[in-house]
């Protein structure tokens, strides 16, 4: 079935019937054979189809979506970049594979078109035994997989795979690293990031009874880099105590400032977004682990949302999503380099991604990723009473208005039912991938019409 006729059939449209009619030419001793006639019909307006933006991509896994493995979830996931290797474009998700083991640290990788990519592992999935679920990854340029998660309370754990899955020797112990803040605290790693330097940040939590944000930073080759916080390790004490970890529930998001202009004084600067008490925590460090007390005078900014995620634009401005319990919905915050609110960005700094019509549906926002136009798109959840869950994707203009060619009024859905999405990325042909963590492990949206 060609892409046109798919869509045509997901739209409810019925194909031209010129394109239905088989015709036929008779000819006849001593009569002169018709030419062919061209047949041309007045069109209806059918914008809708040259505007694919948004719907699921029917040439990845089935339909769209790649179903889980039996009790598999995916919490994070990443994408190769175009750089002209047998790899481009190809998706890492990783969790876990409770049928095999919930103990397990799970990475899956796979092909564009969503198959397994068997190069990765011999099966396309690597499982490593850690005493928890992976939980954060990051794809280094020489295409090495770097994967940060929990190891059962007992530490930050960091593992790296080459770029075939197998364990990277050159890297801690045998491809493994693993340091704790205190012998007295248990701590969990939920992000990773890797700098243009090749220095790997991780973030999460660490405590106890109270839970304070946890930072750390290794060289290329998996140690403490002494030249951050103490030996490596920073603990920040905030107002409020982070929730307590819950894989369902996201906690931290890292993002690192990397400004068009290199000399741009916040270059290389660490931001957090941590939900703390009832809130968000934003935290902005400096590039040798203190403070940045440029940012809202102390380093921290406070907004009203749950399960935060944060990017940081070119520009140095900050965007913040998350739940807002106040509308049931999901508000993008936009903040200033000084953490004061964009006023610019939607109404005084925010803007309210609305959930499509219908009784009782709310959605959700938990992760988000920047486009080259300044774009926003936002992954997280759509909850309705009738189909539950469902994994969604909206995306806004630059100035936070709603993008009216993506999806429905701005908002795409994948399958009913389809569970809870957990993170977002991009292809390199800006196609929208979002990992979930419940029936579907990932889904695949288009970006722009053709």
């Amino acid at each position: 079935m060609s892409l046109f006729a798919w869509l045509c059939g997901q739209l409810g449209i019925d194909q031209p019937r010129n394109a239905q009619r088989k015709r036929s030419r008779k000819t006849t001793r001593g009569r002169t054979p018709q030419r062919f006639r061209p047949c041309y019909e007045t069109l209806e307006d059918r914008s809708l189809l040259t505007t694919f933006s948004g719907v699921l991509d029917p040439t990845f896994g089935s339909g769209g979506v790649i179903d889980s493995p039996p009790y598999g979830r995916s919490f994070a996931v990443a994408t190769y970049p175009a750089a002209g290797t047998a790899n481009d474009g190809k998706i890492v998700a990783v969790g876990q594979d409770a049928l095999h083991n919930a103990s397990y640290m799970a990475v899956f990788r796979y092909n564009p078109d969503g198959t397994p990519d068997r190069s990765f592992g011999g099966t396309g999935e690597v499982m490593t035994a850690k005493g928890g679920p992976a939980m954060g990854v990051a794809i280094q340029q020489d295409g090495k997989v770097v994967v940060a998660g929990w190891s059962g309370g007992a530490g930050f754990t960091v593992l790296r795979y080459n770029a075939d899955g197998t364990p990277d020797a050159s890297f801690g112990t045998k491809g493994n690293a693993t340091f704790t803040f205190s012998r007295a605290s248990s701590s969990y790693a939920n992000n990773v990031a890797v700098q243009v330097d090749g220095k790997i940040v991780v973030a999460g939590e660490t405590g106890g009874s109270n839970w304070d944000l946890g930072l750390m930073r290794l060289t290329a080759d998996g140690h403490l880099d002494s030249s951050f916080g103490s030996g490596g390790k920073v603990v920040t004490h905030l107002a409020s105590s982070l929730f307590m970890p819950i894989v369902t529930v996201h906690i931290t998001s890292l993002a690192i400032d990397s400004p068009a202009d290199p000399l741009d004084p916040n270059h290389g600067k660490l931001v957090l977004a941590v939900r703390a008490g009832n809130g968000t925590d934003v935290v902005r460090y400096n590039t040798n682990g203190t403070l940045d007390t440029s940012f809202g005078g102390t380093g921290d900014v406070n907004l009203a949302l749950r399960n935060p995620a944060v990017e940081v634009q070119p520009d140095d401005r900050i965007v913040v999503v998350g739940y807002d319990p106040a509308t049931g919905g999901s508000d993008v915050d936009r903040l200033n380099a000084d953490g004061s609110l964009d006023a610019s960005f939607g109404t005084g700094g925010i803007a309210v991604v609305i959930p499509p019509p219908g009784a009782s549906i709310s959605g959700q926002a938990n992760s988000v990723v920047l486009e080259t136009d300044g774009k926003i798109v936002v992954g997280g959840r759509e909850d309705s009473p009738t189909s539950g869950s469902a994994i969604m994707v909206a995306r806004l203009n630059a100035d936070g208005s709603v993008d009216t060619t993506f999806g429905v009024n701005g908002i795409a859905v994948a399958t009913p039912g389809s569970g809870r999405g957990e993170a977002v990325a991009l292809e390199p042909d800006g196609r929208i991938v979002e990992a979930g963590m419940d029936s579907v492990l990932l889904a695949c949206f288009l970006a722009s019409g053709p």
